[in-house]
């Protein structure tokens, strides 16, 4: 992709071109910081997420707001689409993940156990929409959509800890785990079990991702460090010291969320 779409405590989301890094446009109208900032799958659609406890659905060709999606009590932390693109998951501080109808901006479920505390940091579908994976205190969990119950929860990452973000792998037997605990861990939520731990991080690590073809796996943490590992032996092969370049400007510094349009 040719661009690239930032999110800033400023109150804005930005859509840059990645060539020369010109802005393209400021979408605004969130009352509060800009946690998050996502592409659809074809880059027609953007989704920010905000303190100001909303999510709002813009169109990036007409850059213009479609829906603002409401009824969160805390910050939203994270928003995704289904792939069929006619739902979106939030993630919230209020400790629930919901979902919403794209078309309406409805909230069609709410996903939350009653001893669920703490922040959800992140939710995800999965590759047939019909389940949704959550990151929050502790642990990861796959939800049902049909029931609304958890399906399967992590066990390994400390307690007291937030899981910072989760995915799919991209045929979604497995399921990879990144953690204020210094580690990152890559499951089988099929069998229950965690196939490898990736530690070497000295800090929270803050996001891991799988590589295209999912042989690999990219951690970045708070260290100041981002760390290739082997997702087949879990060892580590190469660490980096982050730099990137700068965009200016954001009048407040760019959160830790950033995506690339699969298509221009």
């Amino acid at each position: 992709g040719t661009s690239i779409l930032t999110a800033s405590g400023d109150r804005t989301a930005k859509l840059w071109r990645a060539s020369s890094g010109e802005c393209l446009h400021t979408f605004t109208g969130h009352e509060h910081g800009v946690t998050s900032a996502a592409f659809c799958a074809d880059g027609t659609l953007v989704l920010t997420t905000s303190n100001d406890c909303t999510t709002r659905l813009w169109s990036s060709s007409r850059r213009s707001c479609l829906q603002t999606l409401t009824g969160h009590r805390q910050p939203v932390r994270s928003a995704s689409f289904s792939p069929d693109e006619e739902l979106v998951v939030t993630a919230s501080g209020d400790g629930t993940a919901r979902v919403w109808n794209v078309r309406t901006g409805e909230c069609t479920q709410t996903l939350q156990e009653e001893q669920d505390s703490g922040a959800v940091q992140m939710a995800v579908f999965s590759l047939d929409g019909a389940s949704v994976l959550t990151a929050g205190m502790g642990c990861a969990k796959i939800w049902s959509l049909a029931t609304g119950k958890v399906v399967w929860k992590s066990d390994g990452h400390e307690e007291d800890k937030a899981v910072n973000s989760a995915c799919f792998s991209a045929d979604g037997s497995r399921v990879l785990t990144s953690s204020s605990d210094g580690s990152s861990r890559l499951w089988c939520p099929a069998s229950g079990r965690c196939f490898h731990t990736f530690r070497g991080h000295t800090d929270a690590v803050l996001s891991a991702v799988f590589s295209t073809d999912c042989a690999a796996v990219l951690t970045v943490s708070e260290d100041g460090t981002a760390r290739l590992w082997s997702s087949t032996t879990g060892e580590a092969k190469h660490s980096f010291q982050c730099s990137c370049r700068s965009f200016e400007t954001h009048s407040i510094g760019i959160r830790r969320y950033a995506a690339i349009t699969p298509l221009d």
